[in-house]
């Protein structure tokens, strides 16, 4: 004896077999339950009066300048906020810290601190002038139980001798674009989405 597979009709439309709507229903229900993105922050702590204490948000300007980055990712410029950063430290999945980082390198060179290395510099030795209050809202979300569930701090080694209303040393300077594209690959390493802007028109057609 042969069976056929049952046919199910539906008021109005064309005939769907039990395989079609059970397709129906399990893109439904992903729908339903797909959870939204995860947010992520780049933090920039700096402070602009001091020269390369301003390496973090010069490098926050050029990861906008360089990459279209999709709404979970939030660009903060935190300067001097402290204890007003908390809220979002609590909301953030995921956080990246773009500062000035003085490792006792030479000048201009990159440090990438992830996980517990990451926050003893922030809480420890902290960036030098900038964001001195970052430690304290990173200790009030973490006695909260709600930090980002992963960190990474991208520093920039300051030259010494910095002074009131002084400029980006060229060695800083120079790299703000590996700076902001770090920050871009480790978005990408978290599935964020990324798209290079252009940067120079295009030819025209001859």
């Amino acid at each position: 004896m042969i069976f056929h597979a049952p046919i199910l009709r539906e008021i109005g439309r064309a005939p769907l077999s039990m395989h079609g709507l059970v397709r129906r229903a399990l893109a439904g229900l992903a729908k339903r339950t797909a959870p939204p993105p995860e947010r992520v922050v780049v933090l920039a702590l700096g402070n602009e009066k001091w020269g390369d204490a301003d390496a973090g948000a010069q490098s926050l300007a050029r990861l906008k300048a360089r990459w279209v980055l999709p709404a979970q990712v939030e660009l903060v410029d935190g300067e001097t906020l402290g204890r007003a950063l908390v809220p979002l430290l609590e909301s953030a999945s995921r956080l990246i810290v773009l500062s000035a980082l003085d490792l006792q390198g030479p000048p201009g060179t990159l440090h990438v601190l992830t996980g517990d290395a990451a926050a003893e510099q922030l809480y420890v030795r902290g960036p030098k002038r900038p964001g001195m209050g970052f430690a304290a809202a990173l200790a009030c979300a973490q006695l909260a139980g709600r930090v980002p569930r992963e960190l990474v701090l991208i520093g920039l080694q300051p030259q010494r001798g910095d002074r009131h209303g002084a400029q980006l040393s060229p060695a800083v300077a120079a790299q703000l674009d590996r700076a902001a594209d770090v920050a871009c690959d480790w978005l990408r390493r978290w599935r964020v989405e990324t798209l290079a802007r252009e940067t120079e028109p295009p030819a025209r057609p001859s």
